[in-house]
């Protein structure tokens, strides 16, 4: 319920900022041995294609793996990378890695 109850609090946020044409999304995973990384996302008709080619070339990507749990995984471990990258840039000393071409590829 905690979920949900954060989906609608932001939904209702970037309602009245951007009105109606908009997608929240929630995304958490929790590895084992490493930190928790929950984000919310919006994306807005604009952008929404984008988001759905994306998602079909990653979901082509991973299709040649044995089951539903690996490619999961995959997802949440490419998720995983790209808030380690995330917390890097907004760290008082770090830098600004970026996703190289060879973590895209793996991704």
């Amino acid at each position: 319920m905690k979920d949900l109850e954060k989906l609608r609090v932001h939904s209702e946020g970037q309602r009245k900022r951007r009105g109606d044409g908009f997608t929240v999304r929630l995304v958490r995973v929790v590895k084992q041995g490493d930190a928790e990384h929950e984000q919310l996302l919006v994306s807005d008709s604009e952008q929404e294609p984008a988001v759905q080619a994306a998602a079909s070339s990653l979901l082509a990507t991973i299709a040649d793996l044995p089951n539903d749990e690996l490619r999961i995984a995959a997802l949440g471990e490419a998720i995983a990378r790209i808030a380690a990258i995330e917390r890097e840039r907004q760290a008082p000393t770090g830098g600004s890695p970026e996703l190289g071409n060879e973590e895209k590829q793996n991704v």
